[in-house]
């Protein structure tokens, strides 16, 4: 054998040795990665499970906590948890951290692993993911009005004419309003802030505090979701409060007053039919995130064909709603007293 030839055979040896590491390297950075992802998705989980089960806790007048666990662990399984029964813990009260013993907290433990592909070449089969989220409420209002719809400004009438919303899970962009992810995604997390209203801080562009004014679209057809949870504020308004002209009074001024028992910003639980819903320029296919304008203070009329794919709520809008916080004495989403959040 030539010197040259054996040469050529030590490096295409030493070429084959760098290419496998390189390629081991390479796997390894997505697998992390990939484990980075399914950490921030267990973490969602975990912060929409504590909500959920803070709110089931304080729903009647004594706590509840199996109705807690039960939609902790439900909140987790819509938030992509396969098996909530043993990846999920919750503990009423806290076990740890500042909360410890406080038995208006929900602590929601939740463990995955997450398997790897490239990363065996050494030796390394998973990694281990944990998180953990806190949710405390004092005392929860009987209503808070932000919708999980985004509505597109083009759609906005404010000359008292009703306007029909048509939701159609096919195509987005066919319809006045589009679902949005808040605090969760599945039907049930749609549904429920529905009828709740949406159970977190939301802003809007509009409002100069505001630092992040996106949020997710939860595409897929959630027609059930919408005829249920518009239906429940329907027939859960108080007959005082059933008509336009019932809630909304002449200022003097071209605008209107919202009679004082049928206005959910101060606390009044008398109609569910007033909401806030966030406006948006344009709607995507599929899931995208959307920046939110402001917010239109919105009547709802009726629910009209909500079959298939298809669902139409009629709705009249009343004003444009630059900064809720100040224009109605309301945060959206939070209510007025001790709202639920993510404290830890």
């Amino acid at each position: 054998m030539s010197i040259r030839n054996s040469e050529s055979g030590q490096t295409l040896i030493i070429a084959s040795l760098l290419m496998t590491a390189v390629l081991g390297l390479v796997g390894l950075v997505l697998d992390v990665g990939m484990a980075f992802q399914e950490k921030s998705n267990a973490q969602n989980a975990a912060d929409a499970a504590a909500l959920a089960g803070v709110q089931a806790l304080l729903e009647g007048d004594d706590l509840d906590v199996d109705a807690a666990i039960e939609e902790a662990r439900d909140y987790a399984a819509e938030n992509g948890i396969d098996d909530p029964d043993t990846q999920t813990i919750v503990n009423i009260p806290p076990t740890s951290g500042a909360s410890a013993g406080d038995e208006d907290c929900v602590e929601v433990k939740v463990s995955a692993d997450s398997t790897a592909a490239f990363a065996r070449v050494f030796d390394i089969e998973f990694f281990s993911i944990n998180t953990r989220a806190v949710a405390c409420m004092e005392e929860l209002d009987p209503f808070t009005g932000l919708m999980p719809w985004a509505v597109k400004e083009s759609a906005i009438k404010l000359d008292g004419t009703p306007t029909v919303m048509k939701y159609d899970s096919n195509n987005g962009q066919t319809g006045n309003f589009g679902a949005l992810r808040f605090f969760g995604n599945g039907s049930k997390n749609y549904e429920n802030n529905i009828k709740n209203g949406v159970q977190g801080p939301v802003c809007a562009q509009s409002q100069p505090t505001c630092l992040d004014p996106t949020e997710d679209t939860e595409p897929g057809n959630m027609v059930g979701g919408t005829r249920d949870g518009t239906n429940y504020r329907l027939t859960n308004t108080i007959a005082a409060c059933d008509a336009f002209g019932e809630v909304f009074v002449p200022n003097g001024s071209g605008g209107y007053e919202i009679v004082e028992e049928c206005n959910p910003f101060i606390g009044a639980g008398g109609s569910l039919k007033v909401v806030l819903v966030p406006v948006v320029d344009q709607f995507c296919n599929g899931h995208c995130t959307l920046t939110l304008k402001y917010f239109a203070l919105l009547f709802l009329n009726n629910l009209g064909t909500c079959t298939g794919n298809n669902c139409e709520v009629s709705g009249t809008f009343v004003k444009k709603v630059y900064d809720p916080t100040l224009e109605l004495e309301f945060t959206p989403g939070v209510p007025s007293d001790a709202p639920p959040s993510i404290v830890e």
